[in-house]
């Protein structure tokens, strides 16, 4: 995984700068592929809605249909496939005999994989019931929202899922009957629902025009999404005085909590609705917003106008006509968005000189304020209204009710980011793997425990695209949530061990999860640190072999050997593969060759701590790979080198190829070139000098990797680590001058022996970060620096032994 340091973490709602991808008109299309029939031969139907379940790569459509016996609605629902064939057969979704159930709404939810439909059902009073429905077509659970009395008419119903929190947000309008006016008051309110349980939470209004201060405009027709990037919603809804039939479209950005959303200032974005407005997020921390607009309540003069929203809740761009033709009536917007393409719009189009009906669409790109490309045709067989959903391979099923029948034309829009191919039967997407390091292993109620999941990864989606829940504690409760290619840092309030739980989350709900220990403890006065020891048998082996580490020697002045924990990271990674524990044996396999760096730390009872490490080679693989050619020629040896693998952020860095080699060719015949964040992109062309110089512009670990190549083609290749630190002075510089040997002696120290283990680095960083406080205090006590001199003396010599050790 890249390995990043973008500081920003989500869930404390950070302002994070938009940035757009522009993309040019006419760069996306989009294709029709095939037609399937959701249901057929019945006397009416409406409202059909759909939803996309990326686990299973299916749709679930929902509509009402009227019962010719009774005269009166109900909802229906089907599953089928991302080929459009059929997972079950209709399902009954309700069917009261007492009550008609119009205008279902859907929604899925990943982690349950379970797809969430809400209706109205229209008895005594209003009210919305909820079903929860598993993928193979079979009832899971059910629960309703009612007024809070009998004046109370709830409608117009929509619902998002919240990936963070696994939970829905229902929205709707409240038909709030005021005695003293004898009007209703309609308002915008909302629950949060549990996506497992449909456990309610408390309902919260989000926007009204009545009470103190109030405009006396009615807020209806509500529509919600979802923003992952932050954590938020965007309620869209039409501001009006009903029934006046027109009215003007407002937004409001809220957050997940729901707390003060009634608060929250309302932005205008068009000027005219009539009948229906959608909105989608995207993953540039956008929304689109798409509606009707009109001059008039007839059907002579309707167009599609849109508008952006930046996730911030500013208004970047001006709204913009997605289709606007004089005596012709677009309407019933719905949007859905395409990751890597854009929104896809599909509206119903009336062309009143010919009376002809027909379903239309087309693309925005993210950043842009207008469509694609020209209007795409879907289906001519007089469609009533329409919905879209789309899966993150750009395939896209547009579901539209008919006279007697709810069909869905299947569609592709191309320039989708994700590559993923799908065949009857399969999923479209897998699990993430979770993984991560923590450092330091052991600390007190003072330390700052930094945890990087770069190590985390998924087949389809990038690292930013990840979202990483963390448990410190491993409580139950998720503590925060950044993306995966971010850092978060953690202080305990108490002494103990703690297991730390992370679990990532890809794009298409998908989960994994990976747990990590740290030890908590406050240091005895007097106490002193353990002394880590330990031998591995054999020494050297291959993937068969069974290693075994023995840490019975670490011992401590004041602690027996028996309480002292330890714990192993077998491959030098930095992530331990135990936990600590008193028990000092271990064994341990390798699945690949390859020269390892296994490190233990030992922790006393006044939690000190000490680390050593030790290397096992085990034959099987190499980080360069020998290819026999034409001619006898043999792959080169890249040997990757830093100078100095420790520095300043902003300072120059050179990286050095100049100890590789070949057989065949000598160093001056070989070419290199660099990746200097191992990123996958090659910063360098090809060079025969094996010098380079590069900057790096914020703090943190790097890995570069060379790249060397002889005059066969054939090439090796080798990686080195750089810590790059924010330098606030040099305290040593006051100790010993310039040009005092002992001073090289301890840089040396510094760019051989502490930048090569990741507890030197971590002790490297902290000389520096606390170095003008140490500056100031040994400027201050001249005794001071003559006690520092005098026991650097004395280390030297053990300085200079650990240096030559590495030559």
């Amino acid at each position: 995984m890249k390995k990043k340091r973008l500081q920003f973490i989500i869930r404390a709602g950070c302002c994070l700068a938009l940035c757009l991808a522009v993309t040019p008109a006419g760069a996306v299309s989009i294709s029709k592929g095939s037609q399937v029939t959701f249901t057929s031969g019945i006397s009416n139907v409406e409202s059909a809605a759909v939803a996309y379940g990326s686990t299973g790569n299916q749709f679930m459509a929902v509509w009402a249909e009227e019962t010719t016996s009774t005269s009166r609605y109900d909802v229906k629902g089907r599953i089928v496939d991302i080929n459009g064939t059929a997972v079950t057969g209709v399902l009954d979704i309700d069917i009261n005999a007492s009550v008609n159930s119009k205008t279902p709404v859907i929604a899925y939810s990943a982690k349950q994989n379970r797809y969430l439909v809400v209706y109205e059902t229209l008895g005594a009073m209003v009210m919305l019931a909820m079903e929860l429905w598993k993928p193979d077509g079979t009832l899971d659970t059910t629960n309703s929202v009612s007024g809070t009395n009998s004046s109370n008419y709830i409608f117009d119903a929509s619902v998002a899922y919240n990936s963070y929190s696994d939970e829905f947000l229902l929205v709707w309008c409240d038909s709030n009957y005021n005695n003293t006016t004898m009007v209703d008051e309609y308002q915008i309110k909302a629950v949060t629902i549990n996506a497992g349980t449909l456990a309610l939470g408390s309902t919260v209004t989000i926007a009204s025009g009545f009470g103190t201060g109030g405009d006396g405009y009615d807020r209806i027709r509500p529509r919600v999404v979802y923003n992952p990037d932050r954590n938020e919603y965007l309620v869209v809804y039409d501001r009006r005085k009903v029934p006046v039939p027109y009215g003007t479209i407002y937004c409001k950005v809220v957050p997940a909590s729901l707390s003060g959303a009634d608060g929250i200032s309302e932005m205008q974005l068009g000027s005219t609705i009539y009948q229906e407005s959608s909105v989608a997020a995207a993953g540039d921390d956008e929304y689109l917003v798409v509606w009707e607009d009109g001059t008039s309540n007839s059907l002579s003069h309707r167009s599609i106008y849109a508008r952006r929203v930046s996730g911030d809740g500013s208004l970047p761009g001006s709204a913009f006509a997605v289709k606007d033709a004089a005596n012709e009536a677009h309407y019933i917007p719905k949007v859905a968005y395409v990751d890597g393409a854009g929104y896809l719009i599909a509206w119903t189009h009336t062309n009143n000189a010919t009376q002809t009906t027909v379903t239309l669409a087309n693309v925005v790109a993210p950043g842009n304020d207008s469509v694609a490309g020209a209007d795409f045709e879907i289906d001519a067989n007089d469609p009533l209204g329409a919905d879209v959903a789309c899966s993150g391979s750009g395939t896209c099923l547009n579901v539209q009710d008919q006279s007697q029948s709810v069909d869905g034309w299947f569609m592709t829009v191309s320039g989708a980011s994700s590559t993923t191919t799908t065949t009857p039967g399969t999923t479209g997407n897998t699990a993430p793997t979770a993984s991560f390091t923590v450092s330091p292993a052991v600390g007190d109620t003072s330390t700052n425990f930094a945890l990087e999941p770069f190590a985390s990864s998924d087949a389809e989606d990038a690292d930013p695209d990840l979202l990483v829940h963390i448990d410190w504690e491993t409580d139950g409760t998720w503590d925060d949530m950044i993306a995966g290619d971010a850092t978060a840092t953690h202080t305990y309030a108490s002494d103990g061990t703690y297991t730390i739980t992370i679990e990532v989350e890809d794009t298409g709900g998908l989960t994994d999860q990976a747990t990590q220990q740290v030890k908590v403890a406050a240091q005895a006065s007097g106490n002193t640190d353990p002394v880590a020891s330990f031998s591995v048998s054999p020494s050297s082996g291959d993937t068969s072999t069974t290693f075994s580490f023995d840490a019975s020697g670490c011992s401590d002045a004041e602690d027996a050997a028996s309480v002292l924990e330890v714990m192993w990271d077998f491959d030098g990674d930095g992530m331990f593969d135990t936990a600590l524990s008193t028990v000092k044996t271990a064994t341990h396999q390798y699945t690949s060759g390859g020269t390892y760096d296994v490190e233990l730390v030992v922790v006393d009872t006044g939690g000190l701590h000490a680390v050593t490490t030790r290397q096992v080679v085990v034959s099987g693989g190499s980080t360069t790979t020998t290819v026999p050619a034409t001619g006898g020629n043999t792959a080169p040896t890249a040997v990757a080198e830093a100078n100095p693998p420790i520095l300043p952020v902003g300072s120059d860095l050179e990286l050095s190829s100049a100890k590789s080699s070949d057989a065949e060719d000598p160093i001056e015949n070989l070419e290199f070139r660099w990746d200097f964040e191992s990123d996958g992109s090659w910063d360098t062309e090809y060079t025969n000098d094996p010098f380079v110089l590069h900057v790096y512009q914020a703090t943190g670990n790097y890995t570069a990797t060379l790249e060397v190549v002889d005059t066969g083609g054939l090439t090796g290749q080798d990686t080195v680590t750089v810590m790059v630190i924010e330098e606030e002075g040099c305290p040593l510089g006051l100790v010993f001058a310039a040009d005092d040997p002992r001073l090289e002696a301890l840089q040396l120290l510094r760019d051989r022996v502490l930048a090569n283990s990741r507890l030197g680095r971590v002790v490297t960083g902290m000389y520096y970060q606390n170095g003008k406080r140490l500056t100031d205090m040994l400027e201050q006590y001249p005794a001071i620096r003559s006690v520092a001199a005098a026991v650097l003396e004395r280390l030297l010599p053990a300085f200079e032994k650990a240096v030559a050790a590495t030559e």
